[in-house]
């Protein structure tokens, strides 16, 4: 199944600590992952929280008819979404800049801090403003922590080659 975790359940996944109350995801409408998102939603004893009460016979057909999918689970509440305002259009370009995260015994695609400061830019939610501020300082940790890793030598600039002066040069040795 194909998707990536966004809104504050990927800021806690980076490492936030934002209150959240559901999971958010953006998938791909391509008919193999409609397919697994319904047989994962069947496992998940899913119910549709806008429409209560709807029978499932086709999930996979049923998905593909909107672009936001509201559902009551029973590890919790799922938001599905095959585009979010902020995030890029191009669902491949949210993924290839996601974080793959291991959640459990799974690889979890995370969108990136920098996503998610945009969608949450886009919100307008008086909510989302202290949840904003503590993404962009995320972003800062994060971008201090992974200076940190670089070696020493990366950080500093290689000298480039000089030609010794006259005054530092050693004089040949003389063969004996």
């Amino acid at each position: 199944m194909d998707f990536v975790v966004t809104g504050g359940a990927g800021a806690v996944l980076l490492g936030a600590e934002l209150p959240t109350g559901d999971v958010d995801v953006i998938y791909p409408m391509t008919e193999q992952n409609l397919a697994n998102i319904a047989a994962a939603l069947k496992e998940l004893d899913a119910q549709s929280k806008r429409y209560p009460g709807l029978r499932i016979d086709d999930l996979a057909a049923l998905l593909s008819g909107s672009d936001l999918w509201r559902w009551e689970t029973k590890f919790g509440d799922l938001d599905m979404m095959t585009w979010a305002s902020g995030a890029p259009r191009d669902y491949q370009a949210l993924r290839q800049r996601a974080e793959v995260l291991q959640v459990g015994e799974h690889d979890v695609m995370v969108a990136s801090v920098d996503d998610l400061i945009a969608m949450k830019r886009t919100t307008g939610r008086l909510s989302d403003e202290r949840k904003l501020l503590e993404l962009q300082e995320l972003k800062i940790l994060k971008e201090q922590a992974r200076q940190a890793e670089q070696p020493q030598s990366a950080k500093r600039q290689k000298p480039t080659a000089r030609r010794q002066s006259p005054r530092t040069r050693k004089p040949p040795e003389r063969e004996r």
